[in-house]
């Protein structure tokens, strides 16, 4: 297979995609057939852990789907664990500078241009075996989160083999001292993000966002967004039961 996320972005595409928290393959697998350009699995605030982010990258590679994989925090062998398993890309969160930058890509690529061992394993079904291929082929995205990561945007963006900033808009409202938002909020929120974003794009690399929802994804998509996530598979669960049990009940008391 080839790298078709980096490729997508090469061609000037953007990618849109979805994200699993659930520990199943089955919503995974759902989501791979629905259309998107990517799944995601979250490893870090979601449920899937190692047992079970197998069998969910077998579900998304198997529809010919590129997988990404979001690892916990400060998890260098998360990281080799994640790509060992068959993801595509993985992103990494809470990076607050250029030094921890560089750290994540060494996890991401063979030597001579990183520290990643080798063994494979699944991954050589998605990626094959050839170092220098597989180097450039998987995607390594970074995590600006906080005030401190949006301060050093332009180092870290400026990393050699970053391939892109994944913006966690609801961290990064904590850390201006509002609640937690996935939409920008005017004032420093708002700038934080645009910083960010601007920063991508002065180092021709990936700014990746998450979503709640289209329509807010799409607002993204025409800010300058390359990779926007929409919502997630509980959340989706979640908002197609409220609306429709909110329907039959409106019905039942009128």
């Amino acid at each position: 297979m080839t790298a078709r996320l980096k490729s997508r972005w090469a061609a000037g595409e953007p990618a849109v995609g979805a994200w699993c928290t659930i520990p199943s393959s089955v919503p995974a697998e759902f989501l791979a057939i629905s259309g998107f350009d990517y799944v995601g699995v979250d490893c870090q605030h979601g449920l899937p852990g190692p047992d079970s982010l197998v069998p969910m990258l077998q579900a998304i590679n198997g529809h010919d789907v590129p997988a990404v994989v979001r690892v916990p925090v400060g998890s260098g062998w998360w990281i080799q664990r994640a790509l060992d398993s068959g993801a595509e890309a993985v992103i990494i969160p809470m990076v607050n500078s250029a030094e921890e930058a560089a750290a994540a890509v060494r996890h991401c690529r063979y030597p001579p241009a990183g520290e990643r061992s080798f063994g494979p394993i699944r991954s050589e079904l998605v990626l094959g075996t050839a170092t220098e291929d597989v180097n450039s082929a998987v995607a390594c995205l970074v995590m600006i989160e906080t005030r401190r990561g949006v301060e050093a945007a332009a180092e870290i963006c400026a990393t050699p083999g970053v391939d892109g900033v994944y913006i966690g808009p609801a961290d990064l409202a904590i850390s201006y001292g509002l609640p937690p938002r996935l939409a920008p909020v005017a004032g420093p929120h708002a700038e934080a993000m645009e910083r960010v974003r601007t920063a991508c794009a002065a180092n021709a690399i990936v700014a990746g966002v998450h979503a709640a929802n289209g329509e807010q994804a799409a607002k993204y998509l025409r800010a300058g967004y390359r990779m926007v996530t929409i919502s997630s598979d509980l959340a989706m669960m979640r908002s197609y039961a409220r609306t429709h049990l909110r329907t039959a009940r409106e019905a039942v008391e009128s």
